[in-house]
């Protein structure tokens, strides 16, 4: 949970990896990012892009290859300690209200974490390592085991 976390703070938002090679370098994306989705047996890690319809096939291409990079070349110091930084403060902020308190109490028991477990979320996230990232994205991330999903404006 607490690497794909990272990993995700690492790929995604503006200045990020993806929006920087995808985006701001090949000029494929309005958007693009990376999105978890947990659950009680097995989850989701999503990867997205808004292209144009004749970028389609460069902007698969492109994030392919970033996944294997990924796979390949560890992330740097400076990417994975603003990533940390960022999801710590960003937790921060949101369990300032009793609301997200219990709510990220609740679904944290749910998974097995224990109620606790926001006390530990800090913590674990700062053990994340650039190795940790390797291998996760190596043990997870095989095109056979992906499945795309492509969402074009209707033909007229």
């Amino acid at each position: 949970k607490y690497v794909f976390e990272v990993m995700t703070a690492i790929l995604s938002g503006q200045g990020n990896r993806l929006f920087q090679e995808l985006r701001d370098k090949k000029g494929l994306a309005y958007y693009v990012g990376t999105s978890t989705i947990l659950g009680l047996e097995t989850g989701s890690y999503l990867f997205y892009i808004g292209t144009t319809p004749d970028k389609i096939t460069e902007a698969k291409a492109g994030f392919w290859t970033e996944i294997e990079r990924l796979k390949t070349d560890p992330v740097t110091p400076a990417e994975l300690e603003r990533a940390k930084k960022s999801l710590i403060g960003q937790k921060e902020i949101r369990l300032q209200t009793n609301s997200e308190q219990a709510f990220s109490a609740g679904l944290d028991e749910i998974y097995g974490l224990g109620y606790d477990n926001l006390d530990k979320y800090a913590a674990a996230i700062e053990k994340v390592s650039a190795d940790d990232i390797l291998r996760i994205a190596r043990d997870n991330f095989q095109r056979q085991n992906s499945v795309t999903v492509l969402v074009e404006p209707p033909k007229e």
